[in-house]
């Protein structure tokens, strides 16, 4: 959810932030500070990525991992 909402250059929905409120347990704050961070943190991957979207290589997250493996880049951990 992180790459394809910061990828794409999009906030996070109420009912995705929900979704993520549920599944973790984590605030809204704390949830607004881990995206933050970690828009910093993978710059570089963010920019990648939308390249790749605006080119059309890809179009989803699994798609850009499976082109990092095939081009022989480094793993992105979240």
């Amino acid at each position: 959810m992180f790459f394809d909402t910061c990828g794409r250059d999009r906030k996070l929905t109420k009912d995705q932030r929900n979704e993520i409120i549920k599944r973790t347990g984590l605030t809204s704050r704390r949830i607004t500070y881990w995206f933050s961070n970690h828009k910093r943190r993978f710059k570089n991957e963010i920019k990648t990525y939308r390249h790749l979207l605006e080119q059309g290589t890809i179009t989803t997250y699994d798609e850009f991992v499976e082109f990092l493996r095939d081009n022989r880049l480094p793993k992105i951990r979240i």
